[in-house]
């Protein structure tokens, strides 16, 4: 009996947990489709409406909030229960909004504003870190020790790791905007390609097993082995790359729909290439 008793309070105990992991990522799906509706609907409102005017501003705006936030959280590394617990870096979430925000860019604007936007998005997040780390050498009071201690841990990251993030950023962003205008241009050969559901659902499933999923594996590849090799196992390091790569790989799965909805509401603003 007493064994049962035992066995029943870890049973239950294991319930709880599990309870309490699945409102966690239902709070974290929440915000991500709360993130994933604001890039889309509010992007694609303004650029169809002041396509000229702040359109392009507002996505490189959004765009370097996501890649900011994205390289501030990739020091942090957490779990994501999807099935299977993922064990990869906090900026996983968001990075396949960053990717998705270049492509649209990309779509309406051109590879050339695509290729500025990640220049400028590299600038902010060097801007960032400096802010950060001019801070950071800055005393605190002694009442505060303690908190500062935490905060310096997560806000000034390894060296290597900004390093690690800053690469991958760069390799992967430029490969994505690279193969997906490259896309685009097979896809639209006349003015009226653009504006077929056909051709749009085309170019997002083509867009996803192609470039987005290229994209995903290339910027866990880069990221992992230089920021964490060496510092952690190599057998830690590599379930990292591949869990990241496959959950990352899952999020932009499940940004297409996002994107074809894009698609649909920009359907008559003018391209270029």
């Amino acid at each position: 009996m007493l064994n049962f008793y035992i066995y029943s309070s870890n049973f239950q105990e294991a319930i709880i947990e599990m309870g309490a992991a699945m409102n966690t990522m239902i709070l974290t799906w929440i915000f991500w489709i709360i993130g994933d509706a604001i890039s889309t609907i509010f992007g694609a409102y303004i650029v169809k409406k002041y396509r000229n005017n702040y359109g392009l501003p507002t996505l490189i705006v959004l765009y370097s909030i996501y890649s900011v936030g994205a390289n501030i959280l990739a020091s942090r590394i957490t779990i994501y229960n999807i099935v299977i617990p993922f064990v990869v870096s906090g900026g996983t979430l968001i990075f396949p909004f960053v990717s998705q925000l270049d492509d649209m860019i990309n779509e309406v604007y051109g590879r050339k504003r695509a290729y500025a936007t990640i220049a400028v998005a590299l600038i902010a997040n060097i801007l960032m870190a400096t802010f950060i780390l001019a801070d950071a050498v800055l005393p605190v009071p002694s009442w505060e020790e303690n908190a500062n201690k935490y905060w310096l841990q997560f806000m000034v990251a390894a060296p290597r790791i900004m390093l690690a993030s800053y690469l991958a950023f760069i390799v992967d962003e430029l490969w994505n905007a690279t193969i997906f205008a490259k896309l685009k241009s097979r896809a639209y050969k006349d003015e009226e390609a653009w504006k077929s559901n056909r051709k749009i659902v085309y170019l997002v499933l083509t867009r996803v097993f192609t470039s987005d999923i290229s994209t995903m594996i290339i910027d866990s590849v880069v990221f992992y082995p230089i920021a964490f090799l060496g510092t952690l196992p190599a057998n830690v390091v590599l379930n990292m790359i591949w869990m990241g790569a496959l959950m990352k790989v899952i999020l932009a799965i499940f940004n297409g729909p996002w994107y074809i909805l894009y698609r649909i509401l920009i359907k008559d603003v003018k391209r270029e290439f």
